[in-house]
C-alpha cells in the first residue's frame, strides 16, 4: 500500500490526517494546511491532492478532539504495562511509529483515555 492508501483509511475511521515532511514531525506547509495540525483532514478529495503532490509525505494523525484520539507514547515497555492495566484501557488494533522509532500506542477513545491517565495532553498535537 502506497502512503495515501494508509492516509485514506485512518480517515476512514474519522482520523484527521496531515502530510508531514518525510521522516519528520513538521507538517508541510500548503494551501490546504497553512496552519499545521488544525488543517488536519478526513476528506478524501483533500487527501489525495496532499500526497499526490506528496507522495513520499509522513502521515500526521491530529489527536485530541479534532480526532477524539490520544496518542500515548509507550517508549518504556514496563510503563507500557503499568498502563495496560488501568481500568478503562482499550487495546488498540493500531501500532504506530514516531519518526524517532519511538512505538506510538495505543491510541484510546479520548473520554476512555481521560479516565484512565486522567488527562490527555493531546490538544492541538498530532502523532505521526
Amino acid at each position: 500500500m502506497k502512503r495515501v492508501d494508509y492516509a485514506l483509511n485512518y480517515a476512514a475511521r474519522g482520523w484527521k490526517v496531515l502530510a508531514l515532511q518525510p521522516n519528520t514531525k513538521v507538517p508541510i506547509k500548503t494551501a490546504l494546511q497553512e496552519h499545521g495540525s488544525k488543517d488536519a483532514t478526513d476528506i478524501p478529495d483533500k487527501i489525495r491532492i496532499l500526497w499526490g503532490e506528496f507522495p513520499n509525505a509522513n502521515i500526521g494523525i491530529a489527536t485530541g478532539k479534532q480526532s477524539g484520539l490520544t496518542v500515548l507514547d509507550m517508549d518504556d515497555l514496563e510503563v507500557r504495562h503499568e498502563i495496560e492495566k488501568l481500568p478503562g484501557f482499550v487495546p488498540s488494533d493500531t501500532d504506530l511509529r514516531s519518526a524517532d522509532a519511538a512505538r506510538l500506542s495505543p491510541l484510546l477513545p479520548l473520554r476512555r483515555a481521560c479516565r484512565a491517565v486522567g488527562r490527555t495532553g493531546s490538544e492541538g498535537r498530532y502523532s505521526e
